[in-house]
């Protein structure tokens, strides 16, 4: 249990001292228009979704849309990146509502926060996907929390 409190203490303090904005990009998949609509329909549509993006690109995470559905709707890669799928943010899918996108969203900043923080030579898939999960649960709980029952 402490290593967990460690870990997210750690989680926590990486995002608070990494200030640098990221960049919001479309990837060679998606044209500029398809790049504009996917912007306009999360600002407009997914309200909560778009305030969370906002909040992981002031982390220093740079975002890529793409029209790739495989692996789902996100990843993540490096220490500053990670890809969003434009077909599960404009899709009005049920099985992917507003606050399920919101967790993936935290998921995969999850996996980038476990990179910022290890060492590359210590890192395994497992304690990164451990690392992404937990932070997601906190973020979940975080909202619960605050009243935000989905």
């Amino acid at each position: 249990m402490r290593n967990l409190l460690l870990l997210v203490f750690s989680l926590f303090l990486s995002t608070v001292c990494f200030a640098k904005t990221g960049t919001l990009t479309p990837a060679d998949d998606l044209t500029k228009k398809e790049f504009k609509q996917v912007i306009a329909h999360c600002e407009e549509n997914l309200p909560k979704f778009w305030s969370a993006l906002t909040s992981v690109r002031n982390q220093g995470v740079n975002v890529r849309f793409t029209k790739i559905k495989k692996g789902g709707p996100g990843a993540a890669a490096g220490t500053d990146r990670m890809r969003l799928s434009s077909f599960f943010l404009t899709n009005d899918l049920p099985q992917y509502p507003e606050d399920r996108l919101i967790i993936i969203l935290y998921h995969e900043f999850g996996h980038i926060l476990f990179n910022r923080d290890t060492p590359q030579a210590q890192r395994n898939r497992v304690k990164n996907e451990f690392a992404a999960f937990s932070y997601s649960l906190i973020v979940a709980k975080k909202f619960a929390e605050a009243g935000d029952y989905g």
